[in-house]
């Protein structure tokens, strides 16, 4: 399986277009979380994602401990995921799902080894995990060699957690999609040639395998 990247926090047209062009499996854009630079505060911001040609690429809505109102927010725009980013129980989620009709992605924020276990509640009612640090802006890391294991157990994941264009080898050893945002940017803005760097060695790697 070759490695696959998600960019996540994208905001501008271009910067999504590029993403898409140089290669990124998943787009992702933060919906309703006022406190973080990425968000996109308004429907019509949304629906403009519409226009866009998404290629082989998929579109993830992130979401932190959501309302029906953002839910209906994001109705009608090709997302291809939600990506809960809370403390969501397991009976919103499957509530989300059946208003939502989409698959689900669960963060799972790791602070400690056990953290990772905590994966196991949500296995019935989600589609794919994010393992991540409980930096949420800011980029922190995480001991990712407690991931080795899942490689067996036979689910989607993806992991987070301060990865770069210099440990992403390291990091390609252990999972098979990685997310990336901060380490993506520049002054709070998505940097264009890091986005081309950093997909350009997703691609490397893949080739040389």
């Amino acid at each position: 399986m070759p490695l696959e990247a998600k960019i996540c926090g994208l905001k501008k047209k271009e910067d999504i277009i590029l993403s898409i062009n140089k290669g990124a499996s998943y787009c992702g854009f933060i919906v309703n979380y006022p406190k973080s630079h990425r968000n996109i505060k308004s429907k019509p911001s949304l629906a403009k994602l519409n226009s866009i040609n998404k290629k082989n690429s998929k579109f993830v809505a992130v979401l932190v401990n959501p309302t029906n109102k953002d839910l209906i927010k994001i109705k009608g725009i090709k997302f291809d995921f939600i990506q809960l980013h809370g403390n969501e129980s397991i009976k919103r989620i499957k509530e989300i799902k059946k208003i939502c009709n989409i698959k689900i992605i669960k963060t799972i924020k790791i602070k400690e080894k056990n953290d990772v276990k905590k994966f196991n509640d949500y296995l019935p009612v989600v589609d794919m995990f994010l393992f991540d640090s409980f930096g949420f802006e800011k980029s922190k890391s995480f001991n990712h060699n407690w991931l080795k294991h899942l490689s067996k157990r036979g689910f989607a994941w993806m992991m987070a957690g301060n990865i770069g264009v210099d440990n992403l080898e390291k990091v390609a050893k252990i999972t098979k999609i990685v997310d990336v945002s901060g380490n993506l940017e520049t002054n709070k803005s998505k940097d264009k040639k890091k986005i081309i760097n950093f997909l350009n060695k997703v691609k490397e790697i893949n080739d040389r395998n």
